[in-house]
């Protein structure tokens, strides 16, 4: 899909990219700090895509904030796209991790 406004970061590198439908995404490369502390999400590697700013956008950052404190933990196998959801439940929801190099590569999605 093509999107008015997108700044995202990464888009893909999870593995996986939002799907079509899609209403708004969000794509970022955090700085992975090892198993016991949380990633790192630094400002200028991140970025969401929508067509009005009204698409969404907040929701999508209340679920990835609902989800931060567990999925910044890190606990994800090396190198593996490991999707935490698949975009089936919680308001349309997608949210997609690779762990690699140093890095956690995230996609997420409201569709």
């Amino acid at each position: 899909m093509t999107f008015s406004t997108d700044n995202r970061y990464c888009v893909g590198s999870s593995g996986r990219t939002p799907p079509e439908e899609a209403t708004v995404a969000y794509g970022a490369r955090w700085i992975d700090q090892g198993d016991l502390r949380p990633a790192d999400i630094v400002p200028d590697r991140q970025g969401f895509a929508y067509n009005n700013a009204d698409d969404l956008r907040e929701l999508a950052i209340a679920h990835l904030t609902r989800v931060d404190a567990q999925s910044r933990h890190c606990e994800l196998n090396f190198d593996v796209t490991e999707t935490l959801y698949d975009g089936t439940e919680d308001d349309g929801f997608g949210l997609v991790m690779r762990r690699a190099g140093g890095y956690v590569y995230v996609d997420a999605w409201l569709q």
